[in-house]
């Protein structure tokens, strides 16, 4: 026999194994994604508005637990319908909040309006939020420890990164500052060399994304001795005398894989002789669990029982297969013996660099030589090295192939937890094995031993009801890819011996009972859901009746059942967000009702609606001026003025808001009030009566003439202006109140009474429905300066009638006076023409609408007058109008708009996204 290279002694020093820890964020398992998208504890909706940063299903989800333990088990493992996050275990969350933590999959750039990104990559761990508002621990880590980790910022203009901090004290880092964007970073553990070990607290400055943490202690090296391995065989295989079978070169004793490198660990040899072995295959699996790694020999035929059990075992306990003829009774595929036979594998170009071929002989073409074998048609017969074909749509057909030999398939690896890796080396000459051989199951053993890991149920099934009149579809779901659930519909326990689950089913008797568990490969079984079903009638849908008044139309709602109804006129479901009908409604503009009933006991109606239209109100004709806070406008193409200077609104940003004091992280630009004021203060003697170059008696700020009030004269040449390259309508005007911008934040859906939310009578109008989600906000100003910030037209609107409707909203809880004012120059204005609408619930907004005659040309704009700030501006509109009643009519469209303006059947212009009958350009289509 040739003599073999000698490994290392049992107390061999393995690198890497039980001290290291690593977590890994930049490629999420498919398992945790499925995990996560059906999770009820997660969303991809940040906001939570339906609307803003809604990202796709694969792109990022956000936690909405409010708190631990509203989101982790009692370990502080993260979790998501109700199992653990694989990828995040043994990281012990110490506070978060909803929407704190994200999950990024694919999101190389954020869909908000700021496009912040590109990423290093779309793969993440995003903590949302700062300091001690979301951070976790890496538990029991000893003094003398390195910590890395790869970090971005959220922000790319913005300095964003981690902290650790041990006992309440900040660990030092290198490099020591925050990145903005991708660096990897280090922090070594204080404390003295042996001491205890100690909690990592890990903290954000703010919104930064993690890659990977690796935590490797000391030199990381554990005694070879400490990994249990069992290692299989038939004593009774192969004994023909021939020359080349495993029981006539020797059996156990003279096997050069348990002689070493197996024997290097501590190992054990279970033979697996059905005549001599007195467990049964279930009790054989269990005490297998036990150990660090299982290594199955090729000395065991492919039907012995027990052999063909290790398959239940199989990511329940790292395994080292040396037999690619399992795979036919294993059911996943099969073995296969190159022809001719072959003594070397090669080794795929992506694999080179892995750990499993550390110290192994490798040529330049990749091929590793595993048996010693110059000629094989000297070989009085049997194997050497195997190979392996894996069966479609069974456990090992999407398995990545790390070698091969010839044409066949060679070295696979399956799971990463508890991994599973085949190589399959024949025991019928195992006197000529080489020692690449030797080393590289040596490295296999230890590539498994790291993956050993506590297995994990599987997910309890989640049992989804969606009801109907009289009957309710019950769906079951498991977010453990690939598992197998089991159900029962008559409240007794599940088992495998119960119906499959296959598809949504109808139960029509109301407390039945539904209870389902879910089995999967790798993972103990669930536990077992348990669902009461409810099946209700459906409530009879109210009724709606309008009649027609002079200027208005009145609504009646009724339901033959008397239950409470419900209505809106955007189309909201939920009964909270609804009005709830007391009494006719009186509506001054057309639109459509939606209105339901929602009884407790029953299934709420169906939802009912009606068009109607408003006599004495003229038509809409034409909308001949629109402001809309949007981002083309107002933020990209958006021009800052201070007297002789200009910049765009990109310039101001990225110079630090140079305009005016900094804003928000919302605000796109903000500007206005600062340290030195933009009027001129002059104290009035009380007994000078001050008057103008016509003889009018000049007004103090407040009005007063006569006392010793402060006198404000408004400096041209410290106006602050804003205009926009592609809207050349409006400008936006200031003498020092402050100016805000966003495109974060859309008006809320919801529907109130007219105070506590918006305006009711008005929600989806003849304008185009919902205002724009960008807005500009109505700021604060110097102490006793006047208000001074305006919205304007820049030229006047002809002789004739006009509604100008405005979308107003309130950033508090105060009481911004938003004047309507017109101006036959553009200089001298109205006192006030109208208040515009407001709410008092923050971010709801209230819509005004005021028809007006012009017998000569008017500008016109909105200015604060008094009360609080922040006043939001979502939309202006300026219509013209034909002086009729009715629908308008259709043939009349100015050419100009025929491309592109849509309009319902009651003449309401509509965006482009409505779906249903609509007319363009006189033409009627459906929009779907």
């Amino acid at each position: 026999m040739k003599k073999l290279f000698l490994l290392a002694s049992a107390a061999l020093l393995l690198s890497g194994t039980a001290n290291a820890r690593q977590w890994k964020f930049n490629n999420w398992s498919s398992a945790t994604v499925a995990q996560v998208k059906v999770a009820d504890d997660w969303t991809n909706d940040e906001k939570g508005d339906n609307s803003t940063n809604v990202v796709p299903d694969d792109a990022c989800v956000w936690n909405v637990g409010a708190n631990v333990a509203a989101a982790c088990d009692e370990n502080g493992n993260l979790l998501a319908g109700g199992a653990v996050i694989a990828e995040l275990e043994g990281l012990k969350w110490s506070a978060l909040g909803a929407k704190k933590i994200a999950i990024a999959f694919d999101y190389g750039t954020t869909t908000d309006s700021k496009k912040w990104g590109p990423y290093e990559g779309g793969s993440y761990l995003w903590l949302n939020g700062k300091t001690t508002a979301v951070h976790f621990t890496i538990p029991a880590v000893a003094p003398g420890t390195e910590i890395t980790m790869g970090l971005e910022s959220h922000k790319p203009s913005e300095a964003r990164g981690i902290d650790l901090y041990v006992n309440g004290t900040k660990v030092d880092k290198d490099p020591s500052d925050y990145p903005t964007t991708y660096a990897e970073y280090t922090w070594i553990v204080p404390g003295e060399e042996g001491g205890d070990p100690v909690d990592v607290d890990v903290q954000p400055s703010n919104g930064c994304h993690i890659y990977f943490i690796n935590v490797k202690e000391g030199d990381d090296d554990i005694d070879a001795g400490d990994v249990k391995v069992a290692y299989l065989y038939d004593g009774t295989y192969n004994t023909t005398t021939n020359g080349y079978g495993y029981g006539v070169n020797g059996g156990l004793n003279e096997d050069p894989i348990w002689n070493n490198p197996v024997q290097s660990y501590s190992a054990q040899a279970i033979d697996l002789a059905e005549a001599t072995q007195t467990l049964t295959t279930d009790e054989l699996n269990d005490s297998l669990i036990n150990f660090d790694v299982v290594v199955l020999s090729e000395a065991v035929g492919s039907g012995n029982k027990y052999a063909k059990a290790l398959n239940g075992i199989i990511n329940f306990v790292p395994m080292l297969n040396l037999k690619a003829y399992m795979y036919k009774n294993w059911g996943y595929g099969a073995g296969a013996n190159p022809k001719p036979q072959a003594t070397a594998v090669k080794v795929g170009e992506d694999y080179l660099d892995s750990e499993l071929f550390a110290d192994v002989d490798i040529d330049d073409e990749g091929n590793i030589t595993l048996f010693d074998c110059e000629d094989v048609s000297t070989l009085a017969g049997g194997n050497l090295v195997q190979g392996y074909t894996a069966t479609a749509g069974k456990l090992f057909a999407d398995d990545e192939v790390i070698a091969t030999v010839g044409s066949n398939n060679a070295i696979h690896t399956h799971g990463t937890k508890n991994q599973y890796m085949l190589i399959p080396l024949s025991s019928d000459n195992l006197n000529l094995i080489a020692e690449p051989a030797l080393t590289l199951v040596y490295n296999a053993i230890s590539v498994l031993a790291k993956t050993k890991s506590k297995v994990q149920n599987a997910a309890a099934p989640i049992i989804s009801q969606a009801q109907a009149n009289n009957e309710t579809t019950v769906t079951i779901a498991s977010t453990t890819a690939g598992a197998t659930i089991y159900y029962t519909v008559d409240g007794t326990e599940p088992t495998e011996a119960s119906p499959v689950y296959s598809e949504p089913f109808t139960v029509t008797v109301d407390s039945t009972v539904v209870k389902a568990f879910a089995i999967a490969h790798g993972y103990n079984n669930s536990d077992v859901t348990t669902a009461t079903v409810r099946v209700f009638s459906q409530a009879a849908a109210p009724a709606i009746s309008v009649t027609n008044g002079d200027g208005a139309t009145t609504i009646t709602l009724s339901q033959a059942d008397g239950e409470v109804i419900y209505y809106s006129f955007s189309g909201v479901t939920s009964a909270t967000q609804s009005a709830t009908y007391a009494e006719p409604i009186v509506v001054n503009e057309p639109g459509t009702i939606y209105a339901f009933t929602a009884p407790e006991g029953a299934l709420a109606s169906e939802m009912v609606s009606l068009d109607f239209v408003v006599g004495g109100i003229p038509a809409v004709k034409d909308t001949v001026a629109h402001f809309t806070a949007n981002q083309t406008d107002w933020f990209d193409n958006a021009v800052l003025h201070v007297g002789e200077e200009s910049a765009t609104v990109a310039d101001a940003v990225a110079n630090g808001n140079q305009f005016g004091a900094s804003g928000t992280a919302k605000a796109i630009y903000y500007f206005g009030k600062s340290s030195w004021s933009y009027y001129d203060k002059t104290v009035i003697d009380s007994t000078v009566v001050l008057k103008d170059e016509n003889g009018e008696v000049i007004k103090c700020a407040d009005g007063v003439t006569d006392s010793t009030k402060v006198y404000y004269h408004p400096d041209a040449n410290a106006l602050k202006y804003i205009t926009s390259n592609t809207d050349a309508q409006w400008v936006i005007k200031s003498y020092g109140q402050v100016i805000t911008g966003e495109t974060s934040e859309g008006p809320i859906m919801g529907i109130g009474n007219g105070t506590a939310g918006r305006y009711a009578n008005s929600a989806i109008d003849e304008i185009g429905g919902i205002p724009s989600k960008g807005f500009i906000d109505f700021g604060g100003k110097g102490s006793g300066d006047p208000y001074s910030m305006s919205f304007e037209s820049t030229s006047a609107f002809a002789a004739g009638e006009y509604d100008v409707v405005v979308y107003l909203g309130n950033g508090s809880t105060g009481n911004p006076i938003i004047a309507l004012q017109t101006s036959a120059d553009g200089e001298n204005w109205t006192s006030v023409v109208d208040t515009l609408n407001y709410t008092t619930k923050q971010r709801y907004y209230r819509k005004t609408r005021k028809h007006l005659t012009f017998t000569e040309p008017q500008y016109i704009r909105a200015i604060q007058v008094s009360g609080s700030n922040k006043g939001y501006i979502y939309d202006i509109y300026v219509i013209t109008t034909d002086g009729t009643t009715g629908i308008r009519a259709i043939e009349n469209t100015p050419a100009v708009v025929t491309n592109g303006v849509f309009y319902n059947v009651l003449g309401q212009q509509v965006d482009k996204n409505y779906k249903g009958l609509v007319i363009r350009g006189g033409k009627k289509m459906i929009l779907r």
